[in-house]
């Protein structure tokens, strides 16, 4: 899907849903991410870099937390 959406933009007349599937599952996957981290009891939230949007930012552990006092932050479907 990478390949397509660099030929695409190379072509000189991208497709717009080539280019941005890839963006879109980056973006799911993020979501993901968070939510099986924050599961196993890491701090993760969404990272606010405009330049790698799917970037996710990790702050630590909270094995110290009971259950009941852990985050549990779960970002929004995009």
């Amino acid at each position: 899907m990478v390949k397509a959406a660099v030929d695409s933009l190379t072509s000189g007349t991208p497709d717009t849903s080539v280019v941005r599937y890839p963006g879109v599952i980056g973006l799911h996957m993020q979501t993901a991410l968070i939510k099986i981290l924050l599961s196993a009891g890491i701090i993760a939230t969404l990272e606010k870099d405009n330049m790698n949007p799917e970037h996710v930012l990790v702050f630590g552990t909270t094995s110290d937390l009971p259950p009941a006092f852990r985050p549990t932050f779960i970002p929004r479907n995009m």
